[in-house]
């Protein structure tokens, strides 16, 4: 009876123990090294011959039989040379073997370039990631110097205005004054009110652009 990974005697080297036959759960039997190899190289661990898969231990199989004795048991051809004896009429074919072996490799190579693919992936992910963390950083420095900016500008319109008011009380307890005096007051009254309102009309666009970078930062960190 051969062993079906290596069609060598399944009696041969029987007294080593790399040589001795060993049995899966499913009965069929092979060389312990064959077996071992066979299982280490399958990516299903499943029996040779029948398909079953492994799950337990390889059990050693204790056989007292003389070679020759079970060679010349075996019954004589008519003519031709003798058949090997198989023990399973559906044992796989040394070729059927080899083909499993090639599309477990091809499999296996598949699959390397897949795993390489998505590392890739998961790299370039990576990056971009951190790319919108350094933007998302920028842009709330941006917006707290807006914040530092707009309240600096606010702080200053409402001095102009105190000023403002100041300016006019002092105006209403001079009384008759000399008209040139009274136009040079005017004229600087209506120079404050004018830069009171450019600094009004640009904290209104300081408060425009920070409402539009608070929407770009919310977005980006919603992404």
């Amino acid at each position: 009876m051969p062993c079906i990974i290596c069609y060598q005697s399944m009696f041969k080297g029987v007294d080593d123990v790399a040589g001795r036959p060993v049995a899966l759960e499913c009965g069929h039997a092979f060389h312990q090294t064959c077996i071992a190899e066979w299982l280490a190289h399958s990516s299903r661990s499943d029996c040779p011959v029948c398909k079953t898969a492994h799950v337990g231990r390889l059990l050693p199989l204790f056989i007292d039989v003389d070679e020759d004795d079970v060679l010349s048991s075996r019954p004589a051809t008519p003519t031709g040379p003798e058949t090997p004896v198989s023990d399973s009429d559906d044992a796989p074919s040394r070729k059927e073997l080899e083909d499993r072996v090639t599309e477990l490799t091809s499999a296996l190579e598949a699959q390397t370039l897949r795993v390489q693919e998505q590392e890739t992936q998961a790299a370039t992910h990576a990056a971009a990631v951190a790319q919108r963390d350094r933007e998302l950083s920028a842009a709330r420095a941006r917006v707290a110097s807006l914040q530092a900016g707009a309240a600096r500008s606010r702080a200053h319109a409402r001095e102009q205005q105190e000023e403002l008011r100041a300016l006019s009380g002092q105006l209403r307890d001079i009384g008759p004054v000399h008209s040139a005096t009274a136009e040079y007051l005017k004229t600087e009254i209506a120079g404050l009110e004018a830069v009171a309102q450019s600094r009004k009309a640009r904290i209104a666009e300081l408060e425009k652009l920070l409402a539009g970078i608070r929407s770009t930062s919310s977005r980006m960190s919603w992404w």
